[in-house]
């Protein structure tokens, strides 16, 4: 059985991009590069091992103070996003930057979640206010305008976008497309109440999705 939903893009090197508007970080050796990104769940990281093994470029799990950490291997193919993102003051957004589906269902991988207003998309605390304005910009142009909240020093929780309502909600879910194998719906973007669980029906449509929907 087939890992992509039907109808989708094939994947891509710069999917990976929706990583670095959220928690991941990219650095160079030589002319290769590697895509790191430190995630709170065991199933996050099984989950983005099982996809980058499907795009290619191989991946290792570490584990960390802060938790578990999935770093790709040095390859060439993701030199040229490092370029992108690439400043003299650490990661930082290129001019123009878009977020697709694809590059979506990768955020909401790493670091998404419901709570009890909306869905979180997670951002690295250490990111600069550009990494971050940038994310919400690019949210916005996608057509999934999100309120920046936990960004205060004492934050429990760490910054993050929220997407709040339905309109919004349904948005963010027919880009990405159903929650893959192995993610528990209640971290895929959903909504509440009388409305059900985005994402289920003949009306939604996959946007990018590396695994096939889960059963659960």
């Amino acid at each position: 059985m087939s890992l992509f939903a039907a109808g989708m893009n094939d994947p891509s090197y710069d999917d990976l991009e929706g990583l670095l508007v959220g928690p991941g970080t990219i650095e160079r050796r030589g002319d290769a590069a590697r895509v790191s990104v430190g995630v709170a769940d065991d199933w996050r990281a099984e989950v983005i091992l099982r996809a980058l093994a499907v795009l290619g470029p191989g991946a290792e799990v570490s584990t960390s103070p802060d938790g578990l950490e999935v770093r790709t291997a040095y390859v060439p193919e993701l030199y040229d996003l490092a370029e992108r993102w690439h400043s003299f003051a650490g990661k930082h957004p290129p001019a123009g930057l878009r977020l697709d589906g694809a590059r979506l269902w990768w955020w909401c991988l790493a670091a998404g979640s419901v709570d009890s207003a909306g869905y979180r998309l997670g951002l690295a605390a250490a990111d600069s206010d550009a990494v971050w304005s940038a994310a919400g910009a690019a949210l916005a142009q996608a057509g999934v305008p999100a309120a920046l909240v936990g960004h205060q020093r004492l934050s429990p929780h760490g910054p993050a976008y929220r997407v709040v309502g339905v309109r919004r909600l349904v948005r963010l879910s027919e880009l990405v497309g159903p929650a893959p194998q192995g993610v528990p719906m209640e971290a895929w973007p959903s909504t509440r109440g009388g409305h059900g669980l985005v994402g289920e029906g003949p009306g939604v449509r996959a946007g990018g999705n590396y695994g096939g929907a889960s059963s659960s």
